[in-house]
């Protein structure tokens, strides 16, 4: 854990919950107190010399909202979990420009969601909201039960795709 300038940290665009009257936080001080936090608090940094506008987004996957936050995007660059009959850890790199409706031949860009990424390119695309340049980046995952913390192999992959991620978003 680590500590964080609070006027350094910009909103989710995506978070329903906007304000809160006085009361509303009392009631969720009180639930705190009582049940801790049911979800983690998040908050993770630019990578280090990343370019102004820079946007770092931790959505849930599900394709409307995918194309929602590619709305005006140049560039996207989105990873995410994926599965196929490589090792966990393996990771996966495509351009969706070149994509057709799905990557590789067995490789799921869903990872562990119903509807997915594949999904996501195809709707963007027949609305005609394609940013200019998508990258895909997909994780082998090691398991997808809910609970379960990253493999090593996912965790080192995570790492090799954050220093890739900052070469990407660095400014040439």
């Amino acid at each position: 854990m680590r500590s964080a300038l609070t006027s350094r940290i910009a909103p989710n665009p995506f978070q329903p919950r906007r304000e809160f009257t006085p009361e509303q936080l009392g009631e969720l001080e009180e639930s705190i107190r009582q049940n801790g936090l049911l979800q983690p608090l998040v908050v993770r940094p630019a990578p280090e010399g990343a370019a102004e506008g820079v946007a770092l987004l931790d959505l849930d996957g599900e394709p409307v909202r995918l194309v929602q936050a590619w709305e005006g995007a140049d560039r996207v660059v989105l990873v995410d979990a994926v599965r196929s009959d490589r090792p966990p850890g393996t990771v996966h790199e495509h351009d969706a420009g070149t994509l057709g409706h799905r990557p590789s031949p067995g490789v799921d860009l869903g990872g562990g969601h119903l509807l997915g990424i594949s999904e996501a390119i195809a709707l963007a695309r027949a609305m005609d909201r394609m940013p200019d340049h998508l990258r895909v980046i997909g994780i082998e995952g090691g398991s997808f039960e809910l609970g379960l913390g990253l493999t090593p192999e996912v965790d080192q992959a995570c790492d090799v795709v954050a220093a890739h991620l900052a070469t990407l978003l660095t400014p040439p």
